[in-house]
């Protein structure tokens, strides 16, 4: 970001520039970095003005798709843009990136699943579309393989923490919190307060039955950050409902499937949202978004 920003200080109209620092204010977000959903609004802005000068730029709407899924305004994506920007340049990974996070939201699990795959043909060490590969895995139920996929990507990218952050939580669905526990204790000095690392050792400690310590750790940044991040929405959801906390729980579904989190069978999976699965809100939850699927066919 500030490579980006410094070259917009010699050329405040080099478009790609600014759509590139736009980005990377929204995977700063999303990666834990920070939780000041600002950063979002500021990033709309520069891409507003990139609009406006270059609309026809091809990394344009895979950043727009970027922006509007985590501000769960998926509405606004412009798909349309998005497919034909693929088809004209197919090499660019980001946009091909994109697409399938709208897949894996959707629980389009076989488009996601071919679209990762072939990413993954064409380039074997690219780590997110492998991160991403393994999240669906792991919603699905094949835990081993999505922990095979993100030892992959943590070989390579010890750093990463979306990678940690499934290894973790795929633990965790094995039943293993020692195994997660050992993870998160060795990545800890990688992630001085980072909020997605606080929020996947605030799950360990629910999982643990460590109820103060737990949410003393979902402290009230860490959900100012899960409150904007549509995975770690979801994930808050599961930390409730391992507390007991029904309600809070079905408030972080509804709020997830707001924030575009709409993975309904996974949703009926999760053995962490077993305690609220028969409740007739969670029902309603899963009835309403099945319907709008119907509607869409």
């Amino acid at each position: 970001m500030e490579t980006f920003s410094r070259a917009l200080a010699i050329d405040p109209h080099f478009s790609e520039a600014r759509r590139a620092h736009a980005f990377y204010l929204v995977i700063h977000l999303l990666n834990g970095y920070t939780n000041d959903a600002t950063q979002l609004y500021r990033a709309e802005d520069e891409l507003r003005q990139v609009a406006a000068e270059a609309p026809n730029l091809v990394t344009l709407p895979v950043t727009q798709t970027a922006l509007y899924v985590v501000l769960g305004r998926k509405e606004l994506v412009p798909l349309a843009k998005l497919d034909q920007s693929l088809t004209a340049n197919p090499r660019i990974n980001q946009s091909r990136l994109w697409r399938g996070i709208l897949y894996v939201l959707a629980e389009q699990n076989k488009e996601a699943k071919d679209l990762f795959d072939g990413l993954l043909k064409q380039e074997p060490t690219l780590g997110a579309p492998r991160q991403l590969l393994g999240e669906v895995l792991r919603s699905e139920g094949d835990l081993e393989g999505a922990i095979r996929a993100e030892q992959r990507v943590l070989e390579q990218a010890p750093g990463n923490i979306t990678a940690t952050w499934i290894l973790s939580t795929t633990y965790l669905d094995q039943g293993n919190p020692a195994a997660a526990r050992a993870l998160l204790e060795a990545k800890r000095p990688l992630f001085p307060g980072n909020y997605f690392w606080k929020q996947c050792w605030a799950l360990l400690l629910a999982a643990e039955g460590k109820r103060d310590e737990a949410l003393q750790a979902m402290d009230e940044g860490t959900l100012r950050f899960a409150d904007v991040m549509f995975w770690a929405t979801t994930t808050t959801a599961d930390f409730y409902a391992l507390l007991g906390d029904q309600s809070k729980a079905l408030d972080w579904v509804e709020k997830a499937i707001r924030n575009g989190d709409e993975r309904i069978n996974y949703f009926q999976r999760d053995p962490r949202l077993a305690p609220i699965r028969n409740d007739p809100r969670f029902q309603s939850i899963i009835r309403s978004v099945e319907a709008r699927r119907v509607k869409g066919r």
